[in-house]
């Protein structure tokens, strides 16, 4: 069944004006992280790159296993954005003394993220493993907010560049001795379906032509807010997609019952 939303959706970007009110960072207890996936959900149109359906994955020693972190990653403290700026405020507001709050995550130190599958040409080849996602979810409600920090970490041991040949392309045919090269950075989405819905109904957020789906460029950082309300009660969750190891996400979740 659709729901029917009833006022409007905030977007902002990295340049949003925080205010100078601390939340304490709390964990908040009832939301659920790594919610099971019957299957992988469809890209959202527009923001995973899709590739002919014969291209075949090229792979160079970038594309290896990582064997070592990367000499420039921080090990420790504010990955992502500033934690304190991070968890002063979120659009819309805050609902509750009690927000969900994850920071200085990455797959490589966080179990939550589970491993994931890029598949640009719709085959049954995963590219440029290993790759992880992410899902934080709050059921049955009725008014929500979300923010994700996240930082595209891009170098040799932390690499989001296939490499491929199709025979779509001249320049890189199959069989051929050049190979063409795509960059595809984590994805990371703000989503809703009405609470009994099933599971394959989730849809990003949209308001005015905006879709709350993006996709993090390479060695940078980005952070997005959305708040909804509804007049039907909802499920509401924060999506990561095709992260790689060592790439940084901060996030935050409030809701009103």
């Amino acid at each position: 069944m659709a729901i029917f939303i009833v006022t409007v959706a905030i977007f902002v970007v990295t340049n949003l004006a925080v205010s100078n009110v601390y939340v304490p960072i709390a964990q908040a207890r009832d939301a659920v992280e790594d919610v099971p996936e019957t299957q992988n959900p469809t890209p959202e149109p527009g923001v995973l790159r899709n590739l002919p359906s014969n291209a075949v994955e090229q792979k160079t020693n970038t594309n290896q296993t990582i064997t070592q972190p990367p000499s420039t990653q921080a090990q420790s403290g504010d990955l992502a954005c500033n934690n304190d700026n991070f968890t002063s405020s979120i659009a819309g507001g805050f609902l509750s003394n009690n927000p969900f709050i994850r920071t200085d995550k990455t797959p490589n130190n966080y179990s939550a993220f589970k491993t994931d599958c890029l598949n640009p040409a719709a085959s049954e080849q995963c590219w440029g493993q290993p790759r992880y996602r992410y899902y934080a979810r709050w059921n049955n409600i009725k008014e929500w907010r979300g923010k994700i920090c996240a930082k595209s970490v891009q170098n040799t041991y932390n690499n989001h560049v296939v490499s491929y040949q199709s025979s779509s392309d001249s320049s890189c045919p199959i069989g051929g001795q050049n190979y063409c090269q795509i960059y595809y950075g984590p994805i990371i989405s703000f989503q809703v379906k009405g609470h009994n819905e099933s599971e394959n109904q989730w849809r990003s957020i949209e308001k005015d032509g905006k879709l709350a789906s993006y996709e993090i460029p390479a060695n940078e950082r980005r952070w997005y807010h959305w708040a909804w309300k509804t007049s039907q009660p909802s499920d509401f969750r924060l999506v990561i997609r095709y992260a790689k190891p060592y790439d940084e996400f901060d996030f935050m979740m409030d809701k009103k019952m």
